[in-house]
C-alpha cells in the first residue's frame, strides 16, 4: 500500500514479522561524552534518584554518561568538579571534538560487528546525533552554530555497510527534540525538559533535512528517535516517507510533539 502523511494513514502499517521475530538487538550510544565517559555512580537508576530526592535530583545526579554537557552546566555538579579537575575550567565541552576524532582513527568497525555477530544480534541501532548536537556522519546539513561539530570519519556509513554485509539490519537513532548546541541553558527539571528542546524554524527544518537525509543516503531499516520532535512540521510527512520506501520498517514511539501552550516561548 501506498501511505499519506496523516496519522489514519501511517496506523495501517503493521509491525514487521522479521522485527517479532529478530528478538536481539545492539544499540550503540557513542559521542563527545564517550571521551570523558564520566557520570556519578552507585546512587542507583534514575528512578531510585527520583524516589530518594525528587525528580530534579535525576539532572544534577544523573548516572547517563551522554547526559555529560547537561550536568557540566549545572553548577556545583560532581561531574562540574570532575571536568574542571580533570581538564580545567577553560576547557569547553567542544574541545572533546579533536580528542575524539583523534581516537576514532583506531576504530575498526569490522570488530564490532563481528562481536555483534557472535553475540547473536540481527540488528544494530546506532546513535547519530545525541543530545549534545554532535554528528556521527558527514551530512549535507552541518550545524549551523557550531563549525566542525562532527566526526572526521564517516562513521554512520562504515557502520552501515560493515553491518548489513554481516546479515544484520542497521537503525538509527536522533535527538530530534533536545540538542544543546543550540541551547545553553541547563536542564534541571521537567519543566525546563520541557522548555528545552529548539522550536525556531532554522532547527525544525535542520532536524527534517537530517531524517531524510539519513534514510536515502544510508537506507536504514529502523527509526529510532529520542524524547520528541519539534513542533511546527507534520511528523507524518517522515513516516508515509520511509514506510513507502521500506514497507517493513520500523519507528519507535516517542515522536510526541509538545504544542506551544506547554512551552515558554
Amino acid at each position: 500500500m501506498t501511505y499519506t502523511p496523516n496519522l489514519k494513514s501511517i496506523k495501517k502499517h503493521k509491525v514487521p514479522d522479521w522485527y517479532h521475530d529478530a528478538k536481539f538487538g545492539i544499540f550503540i550510544h557513542w559521542s563527545l561524552s564517550s571521551v570523558p565517559a564520566f557520570a556519578v555512580v552507585g546512587q542507583g537508576d534514575l528512578v531510585e534518584i527520583q524516589k530518594k530526592e525528587g525528580i530534579g535530583a535525576q539532572f544534577a545526579k544523573n548516572p547517563y554518561a551522554e547526559w555529560y554537557l547537561n550536568s557540566l552546566r549545572i553548577a556545583g555538579t560532581e561531574t562540574q568538579k570532575y571536568h574542571h579537575e580533570t581538564y580545567g575550567e577553560n576547557f569547553s565541552y567542544d574541545d572533546f571534538v579533536p580528542m575524539f576524532n583523534e581516537a576514532i582513527k583506531k576504530w575498526n568497525p569490522d570488530e564490532w560487528v563481528d562481536l555483534f555477530k557472535k553475540a547473536g544480534a540481527k540488528y544494530v541501532v546506532l546513535v547519530t546525533k545525541h543530545h549534545d548536537g554532535f554528528l556521527l556522519w558527514h551530512s549535507n546539513y552541518p550545524n549551523p552554530r557550531k563549525k566542525n561539530y562532527s566526526a572526521s570519519r564517516d562513521i554512520v556509513g562504515e557502520l552501515t555497510k560493515t553491518v548489513k554485509n554481516a546479515g544484520m539490519r542497521m537503525g538509527f537513532y536522533y535527538s530530534s527534540a533536545l540538542d544543546w548546541s543550540f541551547t545553553e541553558t541547563p536542564i534541571i527539571d521537567i519543566i525546563s525538559m520541557l522548555d528545552n528542546g529548539p522550536t525556531e524554524p532554522e532547527y525544525v527544518e535542520y532536524v527534517n533535512n537530517h531524517w531524510f537525509e539519513l534514510i536515502d543516503k544510508y537506507e536504514p531499516i529502523i527509526l529510532w528517535n529520542d524524547i520528541g520532535y519539534p513542533p511546527k512540521t507534520n511528523v507524518n510527512e517522515l513516516f508515509a516517507y520511509f514506510y513507502n520506501k521500506f514497507p517493513d520498517g520500523v519507528v519507535n514511539d516517542r515522536w510526541i510533539q509538545i504544542p506551544k501552550i506547554v512551552r515558554k516561548n
